[in-house]
Protein backbone atom coordinates (compact mmCIF):
# COMPACT_ATOMS: atom_id res chain seq x y z
CA UNK A 1 0.00 0.00 0.00
CA UNK A 2 1.52 3.78 -1.45
CA UNK A 3 0.84 7.08 0.95
CA UNK A 4 -1.78 8.02 -1.93
CA UNK A 5 -3.62 4.74 -0.97
CA UNK A 6 -3.08 4.69 2.85
CA UNK A 7 -4.16 8.52 2.95
CA UNK A 8 -7.92 8.01 0.67
CA UNK A 9 -8.54 4.74 3.11
CA UNK A 10 -8.40 6.52 6.39
CA UNK A 11 -9.39 10.37 5.21
CA UNK A 12 -12.08 10.59 6.96
CA UNK A 13 -10.47 10.03 10.73
CA UNK A 14 -8.23 12.14 12.70
CA UNK A 15 -6.64 9.85 14.81
CA UNK A 16 -4.47 6.21 13.26
CA UNK A 17 -4.33 3.68 15.31
CA UNK A 18 -1.56 1.11 14.19
CA UNK A 19 -3.67 -1.92 15.32
CA UNK A 20 -6.81 -0.36 13.37
CA UNK A 21 -3.89 0.12 9.89
CA UNK A 22 -1.65 -3.15 10.78
CA UNK A 23 -5.01 -5.37 10.95
CA UNK A 24 -4.94 -4.95 6.69
CA UNK A 25 -1.81 -6.45 6.30
CA UNK A 26 -1.16 -9.90 6.41
CA UNK A 27 2.60 -9.57 7.16
CA UNK A 28 2.04 -6.23 9.97
CA UNK A 29 5.99 -5.30 9.53
CA UNK A 30 5.61 -4.34 6.18
CA UNK A 31 3.20 -1.28 7.75
CA UNK A 32 5.45 -0.82 10.56
CA UNK A 33 8.11 -0.50 8.46
CA UNK A 34 5.96 1.91 5.89
CA UNK A 35 4.71 4.01 8.96
CA UNK A 36 8.18 4.75 10.30
CA UNK A 37 9.45 6.14 7.26
CA UNK A 38 6.05 8.16 6.64
CA UNK A 39 6.98 9.33 10.09
CA UNK A 40 10.41 10.13 8.61
CA UNK A 41 9.00 11.81 5.74
CA UNK A 42 6.77 13.87 7.53
CA UNK A 43 3.81 12.57 6.04
CA UNK A 44 2.45 11.36 9.94
CA UNK A 45 2.68 12.28 12.93
CA UNK A 46 3.55 10.23 15.31
CA UNK A 47 0.99 11.20 18.97
CA UNK A 48 2.23 8.70 21.37
CA UNK A 49 3.22 4.88 20.16
CA UNK A 50 0.76 3.24 18.05
CA UNK A 51 -1.09 6.60 17.43
CA UNK A 52 -0.56 9.05 14.66
CA UNK A 53 -2.49 11.92 12.31
CA UNK A 54 -2.21 12.85 9.06
CA UNK A 55 0.93 15.99 8.82
CA UNK A 56 -0.90 18.05 6.20
CA UNK A 57 -1.52 21.45 7.64
CA UNK A 58 -5.35 21.13 6.91
CA UNK A 59 -5.94 18.40 8.93
CA UNK A 60 -3.56 19.31 11.64
CA UNK A 61 -5.42 22.72 12.39
CA UNK A 62 -8.47 20.75 12.21
CA UNK A 63 -7.82 18.44 15.35
CA UNK A 64 -9.15 19.20 18.53
CA UNK A 65 -6.52 19.23 21.02
CA UNK A 66 -9.08 17.98 23.64
CA UNK A 67 -9.93 15.11 21.67
CA UNK A 68 -6.56 14.49 21.17
CA UNK A 69 -5.92 14.11 25.32
CA UNK A 70 -8.75 11.69 25.18
CA UNK A 71 -7.99 9.50 22.31
CA UNK A 72 -4.36 9.37 23.92
CA UNK A 73 -5.41 8.25 27.32
CA UNK A 74 -8.37 6.72 28.21
CA UNK A 75 -10.05 6.90 30.37
CA UNK A 76 -9.21 10.50 31.07
CA UNK A 77 -11.77 14.08 30.89
CA UNK A 78 -10.83 17.36 30.44
CA UNK A 79 -10.40 19.30 33.71
CA UNK A 80 -8.04 21.53 36.07
CA UNK A 81 -6.63 24.58 34.59
CA UNK A 82 -7.59 23.81 30.75
CA UNK A 83 -11.65 23.13 31.77
CA UNK A 84 -11.24 26.34 33.80
CA UNK A 85 -10.09 28.38 30.88
CA UNK A 86 -12.95 26.72 28.88
CA UNK A 87 -15.76 27.43 31.45
CA UNK A 88 -14.39 30.80 31.27
CA UNK A 89 -13.42 30.67 35.43
CA UNK A 90 -10.09 31.98 34.71
CA UNK A 91 -9.04 34.68 32.12
CA UNK A 92 -5.59 33.44 31.16
CA UNK A 93 -4.87 31.09 27.80
CA UNK A 94 -3.55 27.79 29.29
CA UNK A 95 -1.06 26.22 26.87
CA UNK A 96 -0.56 22.72 28.30
CA UNK A 97 -4.31 20.70 28.21
CA UNK A 98 -4.55 19.11 31.20
CA UNK A 99 -6.99 16.03 32.58
CA UNK A 100 -7.71 13.26 34.64
CA UNK A 101 -7.31 10.11 34.56
CA UNK A 102 -7.75 6.57 37.15
CA UNK A 103 -4.71 5.51 35.56
CA UNK A 104 -0.93 6.37 36.30
CA UNK A 105 -0.12 10.35 35.81
CA UNK A 106 1.73 11.33 33.26
CA UNK A 107 2.90 14.30 30.45
CA UNK A 108 2.55 13.39 26.98
CA UNK A 109 4.84 15.69 24.59
CA UNK A 110 4.35 16.08 20.92
CA UNK A 111 3.98 18.40 17.91
CA UNK A 112 0.56 19.09 18.78
CA UNK A 113 0.99 20.24 22.18
CA UNK A 114 1.95 18.92 25.45
CA UNK A 115 -0.93 17.16 27.69
CA UNK A 116 -1.02 16.35 31.56
CA UNK A 117 -2.56 13.82 33.11
CA UNK A 118 -2.99 13.77 37.04
CA UNK A 119 -4.32 10.76 38.91
CA UNK A 120 -8.07 10.79 40.66
CA UNK A 121 -8.92 7.45 42.27
CA UNK A 122 -12.24 5.34 40.64
CA UNK A 123 -14.55 6.76 43.34
CA UNK A 124 -13.93 10.53 42.37
CA UNK A 125 -14.07 9.92 38.51
CA UNK A 126 -16.95 11.67 37.89
CA UNK A 127 -18.73 14.84 37.22
CA UNK A 128 -17.88 15.13 32.97
CA UNK A 129 -19.76 15.42 29.95
CA UNK A 130 -19.39 14.24 26.84
CA UNK A 131 -18.61 16.70 23.73
CA UNK A 132 -19.20 16.14 20.21
CA UNK A 133 -16.87 16.76 17.36
CA UNK A 134 -16.49 15.51 14.03
CA UNK A 135 -15.19 12.08 14.29
CA UNK A 136 -16.10 11.32 17.95
CA UNK A 137 -16.29 12.65 21.37
CA UNK A 138 -14.33 13.94 23.93
CA UNK A 139 -15.33 14.67 27.65
CA UNK A 140 -14.63 17.64 29.88
CA UNK A 141 -15.86 18.07 33.21
CA UNK A 142 -18.17 19.62 34.57
CA UNK A 143 -17.34 23.81 36.01
CA UNK A 144 -18.21 22.78 39.41
CA UNK A 145 -16.15 19.76 39.25
CA UNK A 146 -13.56 21.01 37.20
CA UNK A 147 -12.96 23.69 40.12
CA UNK A 148 -13.25 20.86 42.99
CA UNK A 149 -10.60 18.91 41.01
CA UNK A 150 -8.22 22.14 41.04
CA UNK A 151 -8.52 22.58 44.43
CA UNK A 152 -7.76 18.99 45.08
CA UNK A 153 -4.48 19.45 43.36
CA UNK A 154 -3.60 23.01 45.06
CA UNK A 155 -4.93 21.92 48.87
CA UNK A 156 -1.24 22.86 49.93
CA UNK A 157 -2.21 26.78 48.87
CA UNK A 158 -4.76 26.57 51.13
CA UNK A 159 -3.12 27.16 54.54
CA UNK A 160 -4.73 29.90 56.19
CA UNK A 161 -8.98 30.78 55.81
CA UNK A 162 -8.10 33.17 53.06
CA UNK A 163 -9.74 30.57 49.84
CA UNK A 164 -11.41 33.72 48.16
CA UNK A 165 -8.22 35.94 48.65
CA UNK A 166 -6.18 32.54 46.83
CA UNK A 167 -8.41 32.16 44.11
CA UNK A 168 -8.90 35.50 43.10
CA UNK A 169 -5.07 36.46 43.72
CA UNK A 170 -2.94 34.00 43.18
CA UNK A 171 -5.76 32.12 40.37
CA UNK A 172 -7.31 35.04 38.69
CA UNK A 173 -10.54 32.98 39.14
CA UNK A 174 -13.72 35.04 37.98
CA UNK A 175 -17.60 34.66 37.12
CA UNK A 176 -17.94 33.00 40.23
CA UNK A 177 -21.35 33.63 40.31
CA UNK A 178 -21.72 31.24 37.91
CA UNK A 179 -21.31 28.50 39.71
CA UNK A 180 -23.79 26.33 41.56
CA UNK A 181 -22.57 26.14 45.31
CA UNK A 182 -24.56 23.14 46.13
CA UNK A 183 -22.46 21.68 43.30
CA UNK A 184 -19.45 22.22 44.59
CA UNK A 185 -20.03 20.96 48.41
CA UNK A 186 -21.44 17.56 46.42
CA UNK A 187 -18.02 16.92 44.43
CA UNK A 188 -16.05 17.99 47.36
CA UNK A 189 -17.41 15.68 49.70
CA UNK A 190 -16.30 12.65 46.97
CA UNK A 191 -12.92 12.99 47.83
CA UNK A 192 -13.00 12.63 51.77
CA UNK A 193 -10.85 14.92 52.71
CA UNK A 194 -11.90 17.59 55.24
CA UNK A 195 -9.33 20.30 54.63
CA UNK A 196 -10.90 19.88 51.28
CA UNK A 197 -14.46 20.32 52.54
CA UNK A 198 -13.33 23.35 54.28
CA UNK A 199 -11.77 24.90 51.27
CA UNK A 200 -15.21 24.37 49.15
CA UNK A 201 -16.80 25.54 51.91
CA UNK A 202 -15.33 28.40 52.19
CA UNK A 203 -16.07 28.82 48.04
CA UNK A 204 -19.33 27.66 48.28
CA UNK A 205 -20.40 31.08 50.35
CA UNK A 206 -18.32 33.14 48.31
CA UNK A 207 -20.17 31.89 45.33
CA UNK A 208 -23.75 33.16 47.37
CA UNK A 209 -22.51 36.32 48.74
CA UNK A 210 -21.63 36.75 44.57
CA UNK A 211 -24.85 35.96 43.88
CA UNK A 212 -26.44 37.88 46.06
CA UNK A 213 -24.78 40.95 44.98
CA UNK A 214 -26.37 40.27 41.48
CA UNK A 215 -30.18 40.36 42.88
Amino acid sequence: MNFRQFSARFSDRFFLSSKDILALEDDPQILRNQLNRWVKADLLIRLKKGLYVFSADEKRRNIPLAATSSVMLAPSYISLEYALGIHGLIPEYVADVTAVTTLKPCRIRNILGTFVYRHLQSSCFRGFQSVKYSNGVWFLAEAEKAVVDFLYFQLASFKDNKVREILEGSYRFQNIAELDAEKIVFWGKLFNSPKLIRVVNELSTWIREEKQGYD
